[in-house]
């Protein structure tokens, strides 16, 4: 799926959804900011949870990272 984009930018960390293990080691003082598609069209949907979404914004407001929301809206027939 990254394969046209690439190069990928430098220091760009790919995280799975709801690990939050990974989620508190990778957000830092260092952290400039969080993308987050909460809801995931592929394969399906995917809506991330609530509790993990809750999660991502206060680790970003501890660490004073933007949390970006990546969402399209979709209307299906």
């Amino acid at each position: 799926m990254q394969e046209p984009f690439t190069p990928l930018l430098p220091g760009v960390q790919h995280i799975a959804v709801e690990d939050e293990a990974a989620v508190r080691a990778a957000i830092t003082d260092e952290t400039c900011g969080v993308i987050v598609e909460p809801i995931q069209g592929e394969g399906g949907v995917h809506v991330i949870s609530t509790s993990f979404l809750q999660l991502l914004r206060r680790l970003c407001d501890e660490h004073k990272a933007l949390l970006i929301l990546d969402e399209v809206q979709v209307r299906c027939a």
